[in-house]
């Protein structure tokens, strides 16, 4: 789970201060962590467990990672 950016900006913001991933997946999750305060990452994962359906959390994940950029790494889910 820490590998996949959103998911990792989700960790931070419940309070997980250590991620373990592959190698491979650390330049991608670091771009997201600089580009988001940790402040956003708590406000964004108090309304994602909010959300009750899969479809609605990707959509409020994906508008999140294109209002700071980083659009090169929504999912299409």
């Amino acid at each position: 789970m820490a590998g996949n950016p959103a998911s990792a900006l989700l960790l931070l913001g419940i309070g997980v201060d250590s991620l373990s991933m592959n190698p491979s997946s650390l330049p991608r999750v670091k771009w997201t962590i600089r580009s988001f305060t940790r402040r956003q990452a708590r406000e964004l994962s108090d309304k994602t467990l909010k959300i009750e359906n899969e479809a609605d959390t990707y959509h409020l994940l994906n508008h999140a990672l294109n209002s700071v950029g980083l659009s090169a790494l929504v999912c299409d889910n």
